[in-house]
């Protein structure tokens, strides 16, 4: 007699927005590497045959950017969480609050090593590497002021300028990306803070206003007057908040097609004025809202599993590639690699491989801070290490710096080392590591 199948559990994760994910990382890495790339170039060609392979490479690297894939996913998940939270004012907070800390922190670290990078390349005579034409150059953190850097550090610099009249310098470029999405994540959330359950509908003719406020300033000319703020960029922001309606509505209603025809005009009047912005917004949010069940049905979970794997290292790789990219390409540059084709077979590819690579480094060094920090102090945690190494355990600093015995309850709020350095003499709770409770992005989970 056979036994009887065990009843798998269905996972919730959603495949499709690790796949995006993932590809609007790819898009990103590619299309800074590929700067080094001219649509000139396409005028060297030695015969029409090569003229069209030319046309073909450079509209492959070039003719793309992953932004408005990002902008997209945050509307979708935005509004995925504030339906979980049902309008709970205090999960809401909680949740903007999770953000910031799961955002900001190692967006600050991965700034501070990129200027101490800099610094280090300009005082050993190298500046040309990250100062020089062929990439997208940085400018020395000398030169940027302090209410530049104030912009930075703050995600504020896009519309600074507008406030403080001084000229804006986006430092690390990605910062530029972040600076729309957190203005766009914070006055959503800080609007269902307000208005409570009744966010739906706040939410929704925020929306429409900001749509169409965005389409009089075109007609205008008047973009210029708002840019950096918000405003100039909602669509690609509300197509996600569309997406998530559209997909989450099970009956084909009147609503659900009027949102769905809202999404396709989008995407046409971005075809029409040959916006890629709008467009890929337009397409990603089509994606989202009618290709995740088709998703989650044909790809196996095993395939699933390996896109889940690779979601979590875009962040780091996003915060880290440019510098890497950049100096790569400036480096092959000088040793004289400036032929198209050497360009495109060697240059862009490589800075592609050193962008991922920086990325992937910088997110296991994440990993190892969130390893050996504890919530409290860093020093807390370096006494207690020492405690341990010297034979003293099972003893921890308390943070009003007194000695006291270890309850085997608190045992988990030790680093992870010192909880293995115990010699299993007190039990580790996985569940409670520190991971799970502080900004890092923990890329091996």
């Amino acid at each position: 007699m056979t036994k009887p199948a065990r009843p798998t559990t269905k996972s919730t994760r959603e495949p499709l927005l690790d796949i995006a994910r993932v590809v609007a990382c790819a898009v990103v890495v590619m299309h800074h590497a590929a700067i080094v790339l001219q649509w000139g170039d396409v005028h060297g060609a030695g015969s029409s045959v090569e003229w069209t392979i030319r046309q073909g490479v450079l509209k492959f690297f070039k003719y793309g950017t992953g932004t408005p894939i990002f902008f997209a996913l945050a509307g979708f998940l935005v509004m995925g969480t504030l339906e979980r939270t049902a309008g709970d004012r205090r999960k809401i907070v909680d949740s903007l609050w999770r953000r910031i800390r799961r955002i900001i922190p190692p967006y600050w670290l991965a700034m501070g090593l990129t200027a101490c990078l800099l610094l280090l390349l300009e005082a050993s005579g190298l500046k040309f590497l990250f100062a020089g034409g062929d990439a997208l150059e940085f400018k020395s953190p000398h030169e940027i002021t302090k209410n530049q850097w104030l912009g930075n550090l703050a995600l504020i610099e896009t519309w600074r300028p507008t406030q403080i009249g001084e000229t804006r310098e986006i430092f690390t470029r990605v910062a530029w990306t972040l600076c729309y999405h957190e203005q766009f994540i914070f006055l959503a959330l800080l609007l269902a803070i307000v208005t409570g359950a009744r966010w739906r509908g706040w939410l929704v003719g925020l929306s429409v206003a900001l749509m169409a406020f965005q389409a009089f300033l075109y007609d205008i000319n008047a973009y210029h007057r708002l840019e950096g703020l918000f405003i100039d960029r909602w669509f690609v922001f509300g197509c996600g908040l569309i997406a998530w309606e559209v997909a989450s509505r099970q009956t084909w209603d009147s609503t659900k097609r009027s949102l769905t025809a809202v999404l396709i005009t989008g995407l046409c009047a971005g075809m029409y004025v040959e916006d890629i912005e709008v467009q890929i917004a337009g397409g990603t949010a089509l994606a989202l809202a009618f290709g995740s069940s088709l998703i989650r049905d044909r790809l196996s979970p095993e395939t699933a599993k390996k896109w889940a794997s690779l979601s979590p290292w875009t962040y780091p790789i996003f915060l880290v590639h440019l510098p890497a990219e950049t100096i790569c390409i400036r480096a092959l540059t000088e040793l004289g690699v400036v032929s198209f084709w050497g360009r495109a077979v060697i240059v862009v590819p490589l800075a592609i491989a050193c962008g991922a690579a920086a990325g992937v480094a910088f997110g296991k060094l994440v990993n190892f801070l969130d390893s050996v920090t504890i919530e409290k102090a860093d020093l807390i945690a370096a006494g207690n290490w020492i405690i341990v190494k010297s034979g003293l355990s099972p003893l921890r600093i308390w943070p009003g710096v007194e000695v006291m015995p270890l309850r085997l309850n608190e045992s988990d709020e030790l680093p992870r080392q010192v909880r293995e350095g115990l010699g299993g003499l007190t039990p580790s709770n996985s569940v409670r590591r520190l991971s799970d409770r502080t900004p890092w992005p923990n890329a091996t989970r």
